[in-house]
């Protein structure tokens, strides 16, 4: 019994992390959404967008199956080059990506 109990509890924990997991994808979609025009006329990724578009970046290397993710990976990469995405990807020292 106690090791189905562990099992059920380690499984909430699971769902409870992919669920604050989709509301950090929520949020940075909604302001990458929000600074599209900018983010379009600009070459480089803006310093105050950096965090948010690494992360992304991240996220989108660690679960492939959001497929939505992978599109906008794609398209990141486009635009900022696949070194950025590798960067933020290995979490590479200054890549953007806060550790949490």
């Amino acid at each position: 019994m106690r090791i189905a109990h562990t099992v059920e509890v380690l499984n909430l924990i699971d769902e409870n992390n992919m669920i604050n997991l989709l509301k950090y994808i929520i949020y940075f979609c909604e302001v990458v959404d929000r600074h599209l025009p900018f983010l379009e006329s600009q070459s480089d990724v803006p310093p105050d967008m950096k965090e948010i578009i690494a992360s992304l970046c991240y996220i989108a290397s660690r679960y492939g199956e959001l497929p939505d993710l992978g599109k906008l990976l794609s398209q990141f990469s486009r635009k900022y080059g696949t070194e950025f995405i590798t960067n933020a990807a290995k979490l590479k020292p200054d890549c953007g990506v806060k550790e949490q």
